[in-house]
Protein backbone atom coordinates (compact mmCIF):
# COMPACT_ATOMS: atom_id res chain seq x y z
CA UNK A 1 0.00 0.00 0.00
CA UNK A 2 1.73 3.60 -0.36
CA UNK A 3 1.80 5.85 1.82
CA UNK A 4 -0.79 8.10 1.13
CA UNK A 5 -3.45 5.31 1.12
CA UNK A 6 -2.23 3.96 4.22
CA UNK A 7 -2.35 7.51 6.39
CA UNK A 8 -6.08 7.99 4.79
CA UNK A 9 -6.97 4.37 6.97
CA UNK A 10 -4.43 4.61 9.63
CA UNK A 11 -3.54 8.13 10.22
CA UNK A 12 -0.35 9.62 9.48
CA UNK A 13 1.58 8.26 12.79
CA UNK A 14 0.75 4.70 12.41
CA UNK A 15 1.61 4.78 8.27
CA UNK A 16 5.08 6.60 8.69
CA UNK A 17 5.32 4.21 11.75
CA UNK A 18 5.29 1.33 9.00
CA UNK A 19 6.76 2.43 6.35
CA UNK A 20 9.63 3.04 8.76
CA UNK A 21 10.04 -0.11 9.59
CA UNK A 22 9.63 -1.11 6.67
CA UNK A 23 12.35 0.80 5.22
CA UNK A 24 10.19 3.03 3.01
CA UNK A 25 10.80 6.60 4.59
CA UNK A 26 13.31 8.82 2.64
CA UNK A 27 15.33 11.14 4.90
CA UNK A 28 14.03 13.98 2.29
CA UNK A 29 10.60 13.19 3.75
CA UNK A 30 11.65 12.95 7.17
CA UNK A 31 13.50 16.36 7.02
CA UNK A 32 10.21 18.09 5.69
CA UNK A 33 7.66 16.75 8.47
CA UNK A 34 6.31 19.51 11.08
CA UNK A 35 6.21 19.38 14.73
CA UNK A 36 2.62 17.53 14.68
CA UNK A 37 3.52 14.98 12.55
CA UNK A 38 6.61 14.00 14.55
CA UNK A 39 4.43 14.07 17.56
CA UNK A 40 1.86 11.57 15.94
CA UNK A 41 5.18 9.60 15.01
CA UNK A 42 6.64 9.94 18.56
CA UNK A 43 2.57 8.41 19.76
CA UNK A 44 2.99 5.42 17.62
CA UNK A 45 6.48 4.37 18.10
CA UNK A 46 6.79 1.46 19.91
CA UNK A 47 7.81 2.58 23.47
CA UNK A 48 11.90 2.45 23.62
CA UNK A 49 12.63 2.36 20.23
CA UNK A 50 14.91 4.22 18.11
CA UNK A 51 11.90 5.64 15.91
CA UNK A 52 10.49 6.88 19.51
CA UNK A 53 14.04 8.39 20.37
CA UNK A 54 14.55 9.83 17.13
CA UNK A 55 10.58 11.58 17.12
CA UNK A 56 11.71 13.26 20.77
CA UNK A 57 14.87 14.34 19.30
CA UNK A 58 12.68 16.32 16.46
CA UNK A 59 10.20 17.55 18.46
CA UNK A 60 12.84 19.29 20.25
CA UNK A 61 14.16 20.82 17.28
CA UNK A 62 11.19 21.94 15.90
CA UNK A 63 8.91 22.87 19.22
CA UNK A 64 8.58 26.83 18.96
CA UNK A 65 5.81 27.96 21.42
CA UNK A 66 4.86 27.36 24.80
CA UNK A 67 1.96 24.44 23.49
CA UNK A 68 4.91 22.70 22.02
CA UNK A 69 8.09 22.59 24.43
CA UNK A 70 4.72 21.26 26.91
CA UNK A 71 4.18 18.30 24.75
CA UNK A 72 8.02 17.47 24.41
CA UNK A 73 8.33 17.98 28.43
CA UNK A 74 5.28 15.56 29.17
CA UNK A 75 7.50 13.07 27.03
CA UNK A 76 10.78 13.76 27.67
CA UNK A 77 12.61 10.96 30.37
CA UNK A 78 13.31 13.06 33.92
CA UNK A 79 16.86 14.25 34.56
CA UNK A 80 17.28 14.56 30.53
CA UNK A 81 18.87 17.15 28.69
CA UNK A 82 15.84 17.66 26.65
CA UNK A 83 13.35 17.80 30.15
CA UNK A 84 15.78 20.34 31.44
CA UNK A 85 15.71 22.43 28.07
CA UNK A 86 11.91 21.76 27.82
CA UNK A 87 11.17 22.97 31.70
CA UNK A 88 13.87 26.25 31.03
CA UNK A 89 11.37 26.72 27.59
CA UNK A 90 8.03 26.71 29.26
CA UNK A 91 9.60 29.21 31.87
CA UNK A 92 10.71 31.41 29.12
CA UNK A 93 7.55 31.35 26.95
CA UNK A 94 4.98 31.15 29.59
CA UNK A 95 2.98 34.45 28.96
CA UNK A 96 -0.20 34.27 31.02
CA UNK A 97 -1.00 33.06 34.62
CA UNK A 98 -2.38 29.57 33.26
CA UNK A 99 0.98 28.93 31.67
CA UNK A 100 3.28 30.17 34.61
CA UNK A 101 1.41 28.17 36.45
CA UNK A 102 1.93 24.47 33.75
CA UNK A 103 5.40 25.59 34.13
CA UNK A 104 5.60 26.02 37.92
CA UNK A 105 4.03 22.48 38.55
CA UNK A 106 6.05 20.81 35.88
CA UNK A 107 9.51 22.60 37.25
CA UNK A 108 11.15 20.27 40.11
CA UNK A 109 10.77 20.92 43.96
CA UNK A 110 13.35 23.68 45.30
CA UNK A 111 14.83 24.30 41.48
CA UNK A 112 15.83 27.91 40.26
CA UNK A 113 13.15 27.25 37.49
CA UNK A 114 10.39 26.55 39.84
CA UNK A 115 11.40 30.03 41.65
CA UNK A 116 11.55 31.60 38.65
CA UNK A 117 8.20 30.39 37.37
CA UNK A 118 6.60 31.25 40.54
CA UNK A 119 8.28 34.81 40.29
CA UNK A 120 6.54 35.50 36.89
CA UNK A 121 3.67 33.80 38.02
CA UNK A 122 3.11 36.52 40.62
CA UNK A 123 4.18 39.64 38.30
CA UNK A 124 0.99 38.07 36.68
CA UNK A 125 -1.81 37.59 39.03
CA UNK A 126 -4.74 39.62 38.03
CA UNK A 127 -7.81 38.55 40.81
CA UNK A 128 -8.63 36.92 43.54
CA UNK A 129 -8.44 33.23 42.99
CA UNK A 130 -5.09 33.85 41.22
CA UNK A 131 -3.96 35.47 44.40
CA UNK A 132 -4.85 32.54 46.06
CA UNK A 133 -3.29 30.13 43.99
CA UNK A 134 0.00 32.35 44.53
CA UNK A 135 -0.37 31.82 48.41
CA UNK A 136 -0.90 28.13 48.17
CA UNK A 137 2.31 28.04 45.94
CA UNK A 138 4.78 30.40 47.74
CA UNK A 139 6.91 29.17 50.26
CA UNK A 140 6.05 29.36 54.07
CA UNK A 141 7.63 32.79 55.64
CA UNK A 142 8.68 33.88 52.13
CA UNK A 143 7.99 37.97 50.85
CA UNK A 144 5.93 36.54 48.41
CA UNK A 145 3.52 34.55 50.66
CA UNK A 146 2.89 38.09 52.60
CA UNK A 147 2.18 39.51 49.76
CA UNK A 148 -0.53 37.29 48.95
CA UNK A 149 -1.78 37.10 52.06
CA UNK A 150 -1.90 41.02 52.17
CA UNK A 151 -3.28 41.13 48.60
CA UNK A 152 -5.83 38.52 49.29
CA UNK A 153 -7.08 40.41 52.88
CA UNK A 154 -7.32 43.58 50.34
CA UNK A 155 -9.54 41.48 47.85
CA UNK A 156 -11.84 39.22 49.91
CA UNK A 157 -15.16 41.04 49.81
CA UNK A 158 -17.81 38.57 50.87
CA UNK A 159 -18.48 36.04 53.28
CA UNK A 160 -18.29 33.11 49.99
CA UNK A 161 -14.90 34.47 49.15
CA UNK A 162 -13.83 34.06 52.78
CA UNK A 163 -14.89 30.96 53.58
CA UNK A 164 -13.12 29.97 50.13
CA UNK A 165 -9.98 31.41 51.54
CA UNK A 166 -10.66 29.69 54.63
CA UNK A 167 -11.57 26.16 53.19
CA UNK A 168 -8.57 26.01 50.51
CA UNK A 169 -6.18 26.80 53.58
CA UNK A 170 -4.13 24.97 55.92
CA UNK A 171 -4.53 24.85 59.69
CA UNK A 172 -2.75 27.07 61.48
CA UNK A 173 -1.58 29.30 58.89
CA UNK A 174 -2.32 33.27 59.06
CA UNK A 175 -4.45 32.87 56.19
CA UNK A 176 -6.74 30.24 57.71
CA UNK A 177 -6.62 32.68 60.97
CA UNK A 178 -7.43 36.00 59.00
CA UNK A 179 -9.94 34.00 56.90
CA UNK A 180 -12.24 32.75 60.19
CA UNK A 181 -11.48 36.13 61.90
CA UNK A 182 -13.41 37.81 58.54
CA UNK A 183 -16.32 35.05 58.81
CA UNK A 184 -17.06 35.80 62.46
CA UNK A 185 -16.91 39.47 61.43
CA UNK A 186 -19.18 39.16 58.70
CA UNK A 187 -21.44 36.74 60.39
CA UNK A 188 -21.97 39.25 63.13
CA UNK A 189 -22.34 42.53 60.91
CA UNK A 190 -25.59 40.54 59.26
Amino acid sequence: MDFQQLEQRAGFGLAFVIHHTNGRISEEFMNGMDFDQWLEVYDRAPAGSDLEALALKKLGELAENFDQWLEVCNRASAGSDLKALALKKLVELAENFDQCLTAYNCALEGSDLKALALQKLSELVENFDQWLTVYDCAPAGSDLKALALKKLGELTENFDQWLTVYSRTHAGSDLKALAFQKLVELDCSS
